[in-house]
Formats: C-alpha cells, structure tokens, sequence
C-alpha cells in the first residue's frame, strides 16, 4: 500500500483539523496489510521564466518516503524498515503540472541547482513546447485548445538533444485532427478528469466535421470520453437529417446494440437507447419495443431492462410513446419480482414503478424493507433498491427513508451487540450518515455529528463527509 500525504493535504482539505500524527497513524498501522509505505513533500521551490512569451514555473520538490513491515496480525505491530528520498521536478503552465524528471536524492539537497538543470523552447507560434533536463528532452507538450497537453508525438523525442529536437517537424493542427479523427491518435485514454481533458473536449467539440469525417470519427463512440462528448444530443439533432449515411450507419449500430445481451457494457447502454430513440422512426421504435418488452427483468438481459425504463422516463419527449399494453405487462411482471431475491431485478422493478406512479406497490414493499432488527443482515437490498433510487421516490416515502435512517443511526450508536464489531462499527455508522447529508435538516445532521464525535476518537472522523450548506 502506497500513501501519498501530498495527495492526501491537496484534495482532502478537511483532515487538516484533525491532528496528523494520530491520522497517518491510523491511516498506515490499520491499512498495513504486509507492507506499505507513507511518502511525504520535505520541501519544495521554485522559479518563474518565460519560453517564447510563455509563463512556465519550473518546481522542484524533495520526497521522502518511509516503508513499513507488518509482524504480526495485530493492529498496531507494525516496524519502518527502511526510508529513501528523490527529486521531482516539475514544469507548470496555466496551473497544470507536468512531470520532468525523477531523480534519487538525500535528506539535505539544494532544490535550486535541479531547476537550474530544466531547459526549455517552443516552436515560433507557441503549438509545441519542449522541456528537458540536463539537455535531454523528457516531454513534448501541444497546446490544444487553452491548455497544454502532453503531445502523442512527443514518446520518439524523449532522451534527444534539446537542442537537435525539431519541434516544426511535428504535425500540424490540422494533420492533428484528422490523426484524431480516424484512431490514429488518443489524447483522453479514460474519462475526462483533468482541466487539459476538459479544455481538449471543449476545443474538439467545436470542430464541424464532414459527412465522410463523422462517419471515420463514429466508430469511437460511445467507448472513447471524446467521442461521447461530440454526439451529444445537440450535435446529433444538428446532423441526422444532414448526413443521410452516417445516419443510416448510427441507427443499425443502436439497433443491433440494443437487441443484444451486453449487459458488461451498462455504462453504455444509455448512450445507445438515447441514439436509437433519435434517430428511429416511429415503426422502427414500435418494432424493438415488442421485440424486448417479454425480455424485460430477465437474467442478463441487462439491454432490454434499461431500454424501458428509459423509454418511460423519455416518454414526454419522444414522438413515438411507449404503448400502454407494455406498460401494464411490465408493471405486473415488475410486482412479481418484488418478492424474488434478485436484487438487481427488484432494484429495477421498483424504479420502473416508480417512474409510472405505481405508489401502493412501492409502498408495500419499502415498509418491509425498512426494518431496523434486520437491517445490517439485508443491507445490500436496502441499499441497492431504497438508497440507489431514492430520486425517484415521492416525497412522502422519502420522508419515511430518512426517518427510518436516523432511528438506525441512534439505534446502532447505543445497541450492546455492535460492541463485538467495535473495528468496522465507525465506518458502517458513518454510511448511514453520509446518506443523510443534505436529506435532513442541518440541525439533525449537526446532533448527529455531535454524537459520533462523542462516541468514537476523532481518526474515525475521516469517515465522516462534509455537507457544503450545515458547515
């Protein structure tokens, strides 16, 4: 297990109230399973210049990480068995931080001469710049957009000369899009976390792309964050009368989709009813919706379940309404899985009689679920088919969700029997809190902050989230 205290103080501001002896302790002795280690920031500096007209800060920081054993199963039977430090030194530009280099070091070092060792240069317009240490290029970034990124062309460049790295021979913007277009290129590899991610979605989403372009760029969607983002429903409104062949193209894709059992693609799944649902015409929606409707609730038929419960939620919207039959055959099918143990199956049925206003069904069922003696024994059913829809729930049963959650909250706070699972007890009780943060009063959330601070040490707290508006 590896901590780092640098991530821990940047993004996690609220354990700076608690004190961080008691933290890190807890944090390594009680997460040690047979090593781990705690690295820390001794010191940092840094410079300012400028490359070509560009503010860039060159940091450098010393890091010290500390390694420990477990001996035992006990909690707190935990040695050091060994320390070491390194350098990392960093370029900044428009608050983003990009690696240079990393470097083994001692406890006492002079930050000043690994920033002296940092050169840099930028092509006449600014699109690439390339910063190296000690002469030896490390990474090529290119500006997309606002921001810069670190370039997909840069992995040939890394460890040349500075000074012999061609910058002007690396393709242009434009060479640059059509690499992004046809795969040949992937700037975002996952989701669109970072501020470069958003700023490169930003850039590409106001490229109007050819027939022939969308077609090429279409075989990414919906798996590739970029390419999400470009279809969105705007865009696809804007071209599906315009492009006759990439329409015909992204129907069959849906369609085919959705008939099938790709349940292990549920993220997706949205994406393509959604599409579907656009571009179809009205017999064309009547077609799938009797092909799938005797699929619905069924094992792995993970498609055709969201396919409804997304045709109900989109019914005001779209031309073609689901017909009333299927509604009432999904409805009673949903009522008799009620009773089953599937949980992903009830947790579905109960949603999709939500959605139609089937209160009384609902109602039925939640009463038996909400049960505080046999709570923690069925959690995972609680919390799959009461808290993971509780949006859809009305008002009043919402209201009846709350009141059930602070009798168990109070109720697990004072019960003898949590005593034999006194390690997990903090974490378990705080679930219950933070389900509640921003659902009840700010008073009610600070009684019960109050008494979980009086009843269990303040490592524990970490647990606890924090509500913006009871602060």
């Amino acid at each position: 297990m590896n901590i780092n205290l640098q991530f821990i103080k940047t993004h996690l501001p609220r354990f700076r109230a608690y004190s961080w002896l008691t933290f890190l302790t807890l944090l390594v002795l009680g997460s040690c399973q047979r090593s781990c280690s705690l690295t820390r920031v001794v010191k940092t500096d840094s410079k300012k210049i400028k490359v070509n007209g560009v503010p860039v800060t060159i940091r450098a920081a010393l890091k010290k990480t500390t390694r420990y054993r477990r001996n035992s199963r006990k909690l707190f039977d935990v040695s050091k068995t060994s320390s070491s430090y390194r350098v990392v030194v960093e370029v900044e530009i428009e608050g983003e931080e990009y690696l240079v280099q990393t470097l083994p070091a001692k406890a006492k070092e002079d930050l000043e001469v690994y920033e002296d060792k940092v050169t840099l240069k930028a092509t006449s317009n600014n699109y690439y710049l390339a910063a190296a240490y000690e002469d030896k290029t490390q990474v090529i970034l290119q500006k997309i957009g606002k921001l810069y990124y670190e370039s997909p062309y840069g992995k040939e460049y890394e460890q040349q000369s500075l000074s012999q790295t061609d910058l002007t021979s690396l393709p242009n913007e434009v060479s640059f899009l059509q690499d992004v277009i046809h795969n040949r290129v992937r700037i975002i590899s996952g989701n669109v976390q970072t501020p470069a991610d958003q700023a490169f979605v930003q850039y590409f989403s106001q490229q109007n792309l050819s027939e022939q372009e969308t077609i090429a760029f279409f075989d990414q969607w919906p798996n590739r964050a970029l390419a999400e983002a470009y279809f969105n429903p705007k865009r696809i409104n804007q071209i599906k009368d315009k492009y006759v062949d990439w329409k015909k193209l992204a129907k069959e894709k849906a369609g085919k989709f959705l008939q099938s059992n790709r349940g292990f693609m549920k993220k997706q799944i949205p994406n393509y009813i959604q599409l579907f649902l656009m571009l179809s015409e009205k017999e064309e929606v009547q077609k799938l919706d009797a092909t799938l409707v005797s699929k619905w609730g069924g094992t792995f038929e993970d498609v055709a379940t969201a396919y409804f419960l997304e045709r109900i939620k989109m019914n005001n919207e779209t031309e073609t309404k689901l017909e009333k039959r299927y509604i009432e055959q999904i409805e009673a099918k949903s009522i008799r899985v009620l009773q089953g143990t599937r949980v992903k199956r009830v947790k579905s049925a109960v949603e999709f009689l939500l959605l139609i206003g089937n209160h009384e069904a609902v109602q039925r069922h939640l009463n038996e679920l909400l049960n505080v003696e046999s709570y923690w024994d069925n959690e995972y059913r609680v919390k799959r088919v009461v808290n993971e829809n509780y949006d859809f729930y009305p008002a009043k049963m919402q209201q009846q969700i709350t009141a059930f959650y602070e009798s168990l909250f109070y109720d697990y706070m004072q019960t003898n029997e949590a005593t034999n699972d006194y390690r997990r007890r903090p974490m378990k009780i705080s679930k219950v809190y933070n389900f509640l943060l921003d659902k009840v009063s700010c008073e009610k959330i600070k009684k019960m902050r109050k008494r979980y601070e009086e009843q269990f040490d303040r490592g524990s707290r970490v647990f606890l989230e924090k509500s913006d508006s009871c602060d």
